[in-house]
């Protein structure tokens, strides 16, 4: 059955996740920590505990969490699957910044269940990304904050330019509607 709107009551939900608060670039190269290494800080850790509170307020159920293998993005993943403790937790390359939108889109069209997903990731790619899944053109519509959060609706297929952007929350949103 399709609505007004022309979307049917079984839309699948991704949410696209940006990493929390990590060990900033000048300081990581300080001390030689490679990008793909740099660790949440501890204060990234705690707010992003309160993030998730809020998140599961908003989305109640999460099936998977698909992430970067970027350290930053794994320890977001987890702490988002603390929350979600059915979600399954699966690392993929094709959350590395710079990997084209389309394989990332053909990967997530394999898990057809209508449970909500989410994505960790990295900016600018993650914008970029939803963008692309909105308008079907490869440009940011926003920028996502460390630990924010989109929700992307899609109707049946997964393809690029049929997602409706369901909302855009700053951490500080969701820290507020944790509690």
């Amino acid at each position: 059955m399709t609505s007004a709107g022309g979307y049917t009551s079984h839309m699948r939900t991704i949410l696209v996740i940006r990493h929390g608060v990590a060990l900033d670039r000048v300081d990581a190269a300080i001390y030689s920590v490679a990008d793909g290494d740099r660790p949440l800080t501890r204060d990234g850790i705690r707010k992003m505990k309160k993030t998730v509170r809020g998140l599961k307020v908003v989305s109640p159920k999460l099936k998977m969490i698909i992430t970067s293998p970027f350290l930053r993005a794994k320890q977001t993943a987890e702490l988002v699957a603390e929350a979600y403790p059915k979600a399954k937790v699966v690392v993929s390359e094709l959350l590395i910044p710079g990997q084209p939108p389309e394989m990332l889109l053909k990967f997530l069209s394999q898990f057809k269940s209508q449970e909500p997903l989410a994505i960790v990731g990295h900016e600018p790619d993650l914008s970029v990304w939803a963008g692309w899944a909105v308008t079907g053109k490869q440009r940011s519509l926003f920028e996502l904050k460390k630990g924010g959060v989109c929700q992307l609706l899609f109707d049946d297929d997964l393809a690029a330019g049929k997602a409706v952007q369901g909302w855009l929350l700053t951490p500080a949103q969701l820290r507020q509607l944790g509690g």
